[in-house]
């Protein structure tokens, strides 16, 4: 999980500025979590099929 530990670092580089920017980019990493999620299902789906 790449993706994820990328974000984190993001995140915690983001999460210094404001508690306003902080609060935004926790919902905008929860969408980004939840896209990445199931975005490639069809893929990953016939791959293991």
């Amino acid at each position: 999980m790449n993706n994820l530990d990328n974000m984190r670092f993001i995140m915690e580089i983001f999460a210094s500025f404001s508690p306003e920017i902080e609060l935004l980019l926790s919902y905008f990493s929860l969408f980004l979590m939840i896209y990445f999620n199931f975005l490639p299902l069809g893929k990953n789906n016939k791959d293991m099929n």
